[in-house]
């Protein structure tokens, strides 16, 4: 997971990016029902300044691309989910409903499966899949470079959600799974008070995080995670990479 820190970045860059000399974000939606992805960014780089207008809907089968700043920074993609946006803002979707409605200028009510981003020009891009405060979609990305690692979460984690944990739609079908962190807001389970460091934040007995790595290792499962190798990097060789985040790889 991009911390909450890398959040606060300052993007300074014209967000008038071409095709040609940016990146390219592709959203393919290969779910069997519409997904309405929500775009977030950290720093001065709102969602309404990007390509994706911070959120748009996206019917099964159907792909939508934007450019971003070449050194985007802290930008997350998400899948909302069963949206009616007749509704108040917050109360629009099942899953992942954003003050601003369709076009999202905050980040998703939580559990959602998260795709993180910060842009590295002449450098390393970094990017994940995070779980950290729940699951509600599976999710993967692709990047265009060759060699680069993409990360998949193919598994519907809501079929494996403990009763606990479990996030139910009107007609009680599981649409979410929250984090143990989520679900109780416990400093050991969420990284803080006296747990906030690597060395006393442990996953051991942290019910989410052995349904989520299971599932998902290639995914963030609790804040600590980098140890897995869930952090993922690309080298900009030239041309900077595109990226594609696949709702239901």
């Amino acid at each position: 997971m991009l911390r909450l820190s890398l959040f606060v970045a300052v993007v300074t860059a014209s967000f008038a990016v071409s095709q040609a000399n940016g990146t390219v974000i592709t959203t393919k939606n290969k779910c069997n029902f519409t997904v309405w992805p929500g775009i977030f960014s950290g720093g001065e780089a709102k969602a309404m300044d990007l390509g994706g207008q911070g959120g748009y809907e996206l019917p099964a089968g159907v792909s939508k691309s934007f450019p971003v700043p070449d050194n985007w920074s802290a930008g997350r993609i998400w899948g909302r989910t069963g949206c009616d946006f007749s509704k108040p803002a917050l109360e629009a979707c099942n899953t992942g409903s954003c003050i601003g409605g369709l076009a999202c200028t905050q980040p998703g009510l939580e559990p959602v499966t998260l795709a993180e981003f910060t842009l590295v020009p002449g450098g390393q891009d970094n990017y994940d899949l995070s779980l950290v405060d729940g699951f509600n979609l599976p999710l993967a990305i692709q990047p265009s470079a060759v060699g680069c690692p993409a990360p998949v979460c193919s598994k519907d984690i809501n079929a494996d959600c403990p009763a606990d944990l479990d996030i139910q739609g009107s007609n009680g079908v599981v649409v979410a799974c929250k984090s143990s962190c989520l679900a109780t807001s416990s400093h050991e389970f969420c990284c803080t008070g006296a747990h906030s460091t690597p060395d006393t934040c442990s996953p051991k007995g942290n019910p989410s995080y052995e349904v989520f790595k299971r599932n998902c290792p290639d995914a963030y499962a609790y804040a600590y995670d980098e140890g897995s190798g869930c952090l993922k990097t690309c080298r900009r060789e030239g041309t900077a990479p595109d990226y594609t985040v696949v709702f239901c790889p």
